[in-house]
């Protein structure tokens, strides 16, 4: 305690002015060198030893390739330029913290979701120097597809290929005009797409982890149709940039307009039309899509552009800012710049993006610092950087009072003490105190050495803080002193008082202490009392047990204990006796005891005893260890004594009952039979009549002598035939001598018996060599002889005598029948065993027809000969093992044509052994045999340009395929098949072919018919008359048929069509081209070429609209023509034809005209003369004859007057 540190950063040796050292650490820069100083200090003390440490701060450095950027492939991003070159690098490719070793390149392959984003984290680290993390984020995005050949005006069908940059990409195409996607067209599988008529295909593509593809769209014209816009081009393209773009847009079709979108629709003639170059400002992701259209042109495919403007990353900015701070700063960088990475300096130079450390955290600038430089920069992929921005800070930080800030210590005292008050850091610093238990302040009694003095019997509490200007105040110290005197007890405070007791005391203390509250503490062990003994507890009290001298002693803190007080007790108690009480211990005995009280303490008491069971008082018999007390046999004595000590409490009685029996007696005779020698089984019974009566009767039979955990007798004792047992009993109860042991020894003799295994080897054996048969020559009895016989009959006494091992031949059925025999005994039971011994199967009369070879033409493969024994069986394998008893039975063998053969043969008998193996090998080479399917496609009629695949597997491996076109079959000089066979069009071909290989018969011969047709298309001009407008009913012929993009004519193909405006079918009407096709009306006809197997033509359409001239004939005019006096109402009555049919008028002599007035009806001027002229109209139709009407209004003559 007390202790603190003061060091230097310069090499320089600390001194007591030199920088305190705080909680919050040193500070070491990045890529600094520093050699740190530091000594300890204590108030009162030597200043200790300086320790010196050199802190080299490095980061590690590197760089990843290739950068962060968009890909369309998957990319394998390797560390380079690492520094050092043994630095451990780990990495993460899901944006978590990096876990994983670094062992070469990362291969990165699209985003965790379909966003395409892979953020990859790489962390190096090495020993000594400051780890290294960069991030960078990879942006995966499909390529769009592209069509090839390009969208266009063709003249006939096409093939439409599509592909796409980004390796496995999917792609998906429509035809039918809807937007392709995922879950929307048909995937792509690599077979080219049949275009052959007009049709627009859309393509998409997308890959798990990429961004997908735009939709992107091609438009085919095929034939004679109407014309395609050129697709727009943007300048620039797709493109990616920092600074602002303006993209311009262009058509190769003149007077077309473009009109586009970006916001991801498809565009319309409603959408934008474009007319300047679109500007792309900074920060902006915009996805323009344009179309160009021209009036009664087919539109262009849709086409886009994605354009990135990224700029220049927003400044890092400083929270807080720069400047002089009191307290401990952490500096939190950022930027407005979503996605940017910051990266800083502390040693003045300026941040890049490789070694510069990445801000993760804030950056701690901690007390005591000067001119902490901190220069920041922001980086983000495709992004200009920001600029560099630096801010310095300088950190004072609090005053600190050194260790000890008090001496003497906060405490209590007995004596008046002065207070001396620590330094502070840094010097200068002025410290003001109280002494009231507020805080200083800047006002507060400045402290001077011995200023600060303290009164006897009072509790100060001094509070000091250090001030200097600029700083942060000190934190405010605290001391609480308490000066005190001496505890004093009371008199007369033991209760009882000390004094002679005959039983435990319980002694309280009375009386309070001066000042109240001093703890009491005691002892009773003649030790003065201290602050570690024994507290007094009022309601326990202390409790004597034995004669003591009890001290008290008060204690109260920060006071001097008092004086300590004595009481002496002396406790007599009770007479106790000493173990063991009673020798013997009570129990039971079998003979006479005499019994010893032992000793008590005190030594001195009295004991006295009783013998009747009676409690022993003062009056009883006082025992003497010279005179023990007697305990006769046969009874059971309680016994029973106690002390006695004048002025003590007697002792506890003390008890032993003794119980003095004798020894168990067994009645004769014990044992029925008596023990002799019998010849057949017996049953022994023990008599069980004891003394006394209830005594228990136990036994053994294998010699050894009965104890109490013997079996109790209860049932007679079998002895068997061959059987000696002694039987050893003795009787026993509780508390008793057991009896004496009675034995008695038992022989019955019985039936000789061969012990163990009678006949080795075992019988139930089949063998298949010659065998010697042990027999048995051990049994039951000494003495006896074992006697056989071989030829089936029953041994007697006369039989041979068994001696040596009884020999067996081959292919033999022996019985041997064993007995034992013995004086005096029954002869043993017959032993019998039959041996049945065989041999080995010969299989040398058997041979293999054919023999061993190789053959071109089936074979049968059989056996003549026999095995020996003719009853043995023949067995094969084909697969190389030797035959086992589990093999298929021979008979015959037909193996086919191009197989081998391994055939090996054996002779099996049951129980004898197998004959030796015979074998035979054969190759049967036979035939070349084709796979199939041969032929990919398969035979049929195609409509498109068809190569075929042959299926080159053949057995055996490694025929050559031969073929023809022309029909005939193939031979050993026609081509050999090596490459895809390409078909004619418009022809038909069949396709033989044959295997050879040398040695073999020559295949089958496979072929495949194809039919090539192709694309039907109608020679122009389609239609004669044109489509159009006609007054009168018109007769069209048609063009003939013809094959696409040709003009050769097709033999056998109609021309078929609708006049309702439905698609022409296989059905329709036939053209005859001797017969026009008659358009009496407004037609729509519709025409198509078909053939069977070739692709119909394209549908071509013609629209006639056959009108007329209307009539006038059903109108009249009303008035009629001619000369009128009074106003007329000029109208018409009846129709025109048709009926919606305009009727216009003139007045002005001239024939009406479609843009004269419409007529319905009107009043006549007078005094006019005029001819109304009417006639119909309607479009597309002829006009009307014109219908004339003069008319001469002239009016009333007037009389005038003067």
């Amino acid at each position: 305690p007390g202790v603190y540190f003061r060091y230097t950063l310069d090499n320089s040796e600390p001194t007591d002015v030199s920088p305190l050292y705080t909680t919050g650490g040193i500070y070491v820069a990045q890529n600094s060198s520093v050699i740190i100083k530091a000594k300890a200090y204590r108030q009162g003390w030597t200043s200790s030893a300086t320790g010196t440490a050199v802190y080299n701060v490095r980061a590690v450095s590197f760089s990843l390739n290739p950068a962060a950027g968009t890909y369309n492939n998957a990319q394998s991003v390797s560390v380079i330029s690492l520094n050092p070159a043994n630095a451990d690098v780990v990495y993460s490719i899901d944006g978590s913290a990096p876990t994983l070793p670094y062992t070469g390149a990362i291969n990165l392959n699209g985003g965790i979701t379909s966003n395409g984003i892979r953020t990859l984290r790489v962390k190096a680290t090495s020993d000594t120097w400051a780890s290294t993390e960069v991030t960078q984020t990879y942006i995966f995005e499909t390529t769009t597809p592209v069509l090839n050949p390009p969208a266009g005006t063709y003249d006939s069908a096409r093939m439409v290929s599509l592909s796409s940059a980004t390796s496995d990409a999917t792609i998906m195409y429509t035809t039918n005009g809807d937007t392709p996607s995922e879950t929307v067209g048909i995937a792509y599988t690599g077979a080219p797409i049949s275009v052959t008529e007009n049709m627009t295909i859309r393509v998409y593509a997308y890959k798990a982890g990429y961004i997908s593809s735009v939709v992107t769209s091609a438009t085919y014209a095929i034939g004679t149709v109407t014309p395609v816009v050129a697709n727009p081009v943007f300048n620039p393209g797709t493109t990616v940039s920092t600074s602002p773009l303006s993209v311009s847009i262009s058509t190769g079709t003149a007077n077309a307009t473009i009109y586009y979108t970006t916001n991801g629709d498809d565009p319309t003639q409603f959408s934008t039309p474009y007319s300047t170059p679109i500007a792309v400002p900074l920060n902006t992701n915009m996805f323009i899509k344009a179309r160009a259209y021209r009036e009664t042109w087919i539109p262009s495919a849709i086409v886009s552009a994605n354009y990135v403007v990224t700029g220049t990353v927003a400044d890092v900015v400083f929270a807080p800012s720069g400047g002089t701070y009191q307290t401990a700063q952490n500096v939190q960088l950022s930027t407005t710049t979503e996605g940017a990475v910051i990266r800083y300096t502390t040693d003045g130079t300026e941040p890049n993006n490789t070694s510069s450390p990445q801000y993760m955290a804030a950056i701690a600038v901690p007390l005591n610092t000067t001119n902490m430089l901190i220069t920041a920069k922001a980086f983000r992929t495709g992004w200009l950087p920001s600029q560099p921005v630096a801010h310095t800070y300088n950190v004072t930080g609090q005053v600190v009072i050194n260790d000890p800030v008090f001496s003497p210590l906060p405490g209590s005292y007995t004596t008046a003490p002065t207070i001396v008050l620590g330094n502070s850091t840094p010097a200068g610093a002025v410290l003001r105190y109280t002494t009231d238990g507020s805080d200083p302040t800047p006002t507060s009694n400045v402290y001077s050495a011995g200023s600060i003095i303290l009164p006897m019997a009072t509790s100060t509490t001094v509070k000091v803080r250090s001030y200097l200007a600029n700083w942060t105040p000190s934190n405010v110290y605290t001391a609480v002193y308490t000066v005190t005197g001496q505890v004093v007890l009371p008199a007369n405070m033991f209760d009882p008082i000390s004094g002679t007791y005959q039983t435990p005391q319980l002694v309280h203390l009375m009386g309070n202490t001066t000042p109240t509250g001093a703890t009491l503490r005691y002892t009773l062990n003649g030790g003065e009392p201290n602050e570690l003994s024994p507290a007094y507890n009022a309601v326990e009290g202390i409790a004597i047990n034995g004669s003591s001298v009890l001290r008290v002693k008060g204690f109260l803190t920060g006071w001097i204990p008092s004086e300590t007080s004595i009481a002496t007790y002396t406790i007599t108690g009770q007479v106790v006796f000493n173990a063991p009480v009673f020798t013997p211990a009570a129990g039971a005995y079998t003979t006479a005891q005499s019994v010893i009280i032992g000793g008590t303490t005190p030594a001195n008491a009295i004991r006295r005893y009783t013998i009747d069971g009676s409690e022993p008082t003062v009056t009883s018999p006082i025992f003497s260890t010279d005179t023990p007390i007697p305990i006769p046999l046969g009874v059971v004595t309680t016994v029973k004594t106690k002390a006695f000590l004048d002025d003590w409490t007697p002792s506890v009685t003390q008890t032993a009952v003794y119980n003095v029996t004798g020894q168990v007696l067994m009645t004769n005779p014990i044992f029925d039979p008596m023990p002799n020698l019998y010849a057949n089984p017996i049953s022994v019974t023990i008599n069980t009549v004891t003394i006394p009566s209830d005594a228990v009767v136990r036994y053994t039979t294998d010699g050894s002598d009965p104890n109490e955990t013997s079996p109790i007798f209860t049932v007679p004792i079998s002895v068997l035939a061959n059987q000696s047992i002694t039987i050893r009993t003795r009787a026993y109860k509780d508390g008793w001598l057991p009896s004496a042991i009675s034995t008695g020894v038992y022989n019955v003799t019985g039936q000789v018996l061969i012990t163990g295994s009678v006949f080795t080897p075992d019988p139930a054996i089949v063998y298949t060599t010659p065998q010697n048969v042990v027999i048995s020559t051990t049994t039951n009895t000494l003495g006896a002889v074992v006697r056989y016989t071989t030829d089936g009959n029953e041994p007697g006494e006369t039989s041979p005598v068994y001696s040596l091992p009884i020999p067996l031949g081959l292919n033999t059925v022996t019985e041997i029948k064993v007995k034992a025999f013995k004086d005096g005994w029954t002869s043993s039971p017959t032993y019998s065993a039959i041996y049945t011994i065989t041999g080995q199967v010969n299989i040398a009369g058997v041979s293999i027809t054919p023999v061993s070879g190789t053959y071109q033409t089936i074979q049968t493969v059989s056996t003549s000969g026999a095995l020996v024994p003719n009853d043995a069986v023949l067995r094969y394998t084909t697969d190389g093992t030797d035959p086992l008893e589990t093999s298929p039975l021979f008979t015959t063998l037909t193996p086919p044509l191009n197989s081998t053969l391994n055939l090996k043969l054996r002779g099996f008998k049951a129980n004898w052994v197998p004959s030796a193996v015979i074998n035979a090998s054969y190759t049967f080479t036979g035939q070349v045999v084709l796979s199939t399917p041969m032929f990919t496609p398969v035979a049929g009629t195609y409509d498109t340009a068809t190569s075929v695949t042959l299926n080159n597997v053949t057995v055996p491996v490694g025929a050559t395929l031969r073929y023809t076109l022309n029909g005939i079959d193939p031979s050993e000089s026609s081509p050999a098949y090596s490459a895809a066979i390409a078909l004619p069009m418009n022809a038909t071909t069949t396709v033989k072919v044959r295997g050879f290989l040398t040695g073999w018969t020559p295949s089958t011969v496979l072929s495949a018919t194809y039919i090539m047709t192709g694309a039907l298309d109608i020679a122009t001009p389609i239609f004669t008359p044109a489509a159009g407008q006609y007054y009168t009913a018109q007769n069209v012929s048609l063009g003939n048929s013809i094959i696409l993009g040709t003009a050769t004519s097709v033999p056998d193909a109609t021309i078929r069509y609708t006049m309702d405006n439905t698609e022409p079918t296989a059905t329709s009407a036939i053209y005859n081209p001797t017969v026009p096709i008659a358009i009496a009306g407004s037609t729509t006809l519709k025409v198509k070429a078909f053939k069977a197997n070739w692709i119909s033509s394209p549908t071509y359409t013609a629209v006639y609209t056959i009108t007329g001239q209307v009539s006038i004939a059903g109108v009249s005019v009303t008035p009629a023509a001619g000369t009128y006096q009074t106003v007329q109402t000029i109208s018409t009555t009846g129709s025109l034809v048709p009926s919606d049919a305009a009727l216009r008028y003139t007045t002005d002599g001239s024939d009406p005209t479609p843009t004269s007035p419409l007529f319905a009806s009107f009043v006549s001027p007078m005094h006019s003369t005029f001819t109304l002229k009417l006639r119909g109209f309607k479009a597309d139709w002829l006009p009307s004859p014109v219908l004339s009407v003069n008319y001469c209004f002239t009016g009333q003559v007037q009389i005038t007057t003067a």
